[in-house]
């Protein structure tokens, strides 16, 4: 979830300016947004298809022995991936190469979570994709709605996160379950919040002079990330909730 920040004073040249051709205007924020949700929802798509399908494809050929090597693959291409896929998406001047990253980032996420399709019924993965879902939604119409800027809010949860994230690796070496649970609420709620502070981001990001193109897929692998973390983290809070 890289960080975006606006200077003030180009907004406002922005808005006295009428022939600025990078000045936001309320029908292209629209479009922009309408691009990133089509962009996430095929993210979400993508990867669903992926994770429920190919444990199924593999037991139907009968090729299950070739799951680990996918998984692993796929984790390392992940991996890399997240470092650099925003900056090619932003940078790049091909209309194909953002795309076809796009898609590979939906696969690799897709391929991860297919071995939760492994462990849990897909009924309780329903469920628990329509609590992200809903979760999701909330926070993201608060922060698009929202007037106030939130890169302040976003800043302070980054350090939450990074917080979070020092002391869960202390906790390795520690090995409290008290202090796991605790981190793993703290991050739920940290990501949680990511999805407002994205969504109001999402709005002015018009302003930036890229592609819209690329915008709209540089937001939606963002808002993804928000969406994926979630549903990891709700996931087996609602299978446990199912057990009891």
């Amino acid at each position: 979830m890289p960080q975006v920040y606006f200077d003030n004073n180009d907004n406002n040249q922005a808005a006295t300016s009428s022939h600025n051709p990078f000045a936001a205007s309320s029908s292209s924020s629209a479009s922009l947004t309408a691009k990133t949700m089509l962009y996430l929802c095929l993210a979400i798509l993508i990867s669903g298809g992926t994770a429920v399908g190919l444990p199924y494809l593999l037991i139907a050929a009968k090729a299950t022995d070739l799951f680990y090597g996918i998984f692993i693959g796929s984790a390392i291409v992940l991996l890399v991936l997240s470092f650099i896929i925003n900056f090619l998406i932003l940078r790049s001047q091909s209309k194909v190469v953002p795309i076809i990253l796009f898609v590979i980032y939906s696969l690799a996420w897709g391929v991860l979570l297919s071995s939760f399709t492994l462990i849990y019924p897909l009924e309780t993965m329903g469920y628990a994709l329509l609590v992200t879902g809903a979760i999701f939604g909330v926070m993201g119409l608060f922060g698009y709605l929202t007037k106030r800027s939130l890169e302040g809010f976003g800043a302070t949860l980054a350090m939450l996160m990074f917080g979070a994230i020092i002391i869960s690796i202390i906790n390795i070496f520690v090995a409290s379950s008290t202090v796991d649970w605790i981190i793993s609420y703290v991050l739920l709620a940290v990501v949680i919040g990511f999805v407002a502070v994205d969504f109001n981001r999402l709005r002015r990001m018009n302003e930036l002079r890229f592609n819209q193109t690329n915008l709209a897929l540089f937001m939606a692998i963002n808002l993804y990330v928000d969406f994926a973390y979630i549903f990891v983290r709700i996931l087996p809070l609602i299978a446990a909730s199912r057990r009891n």
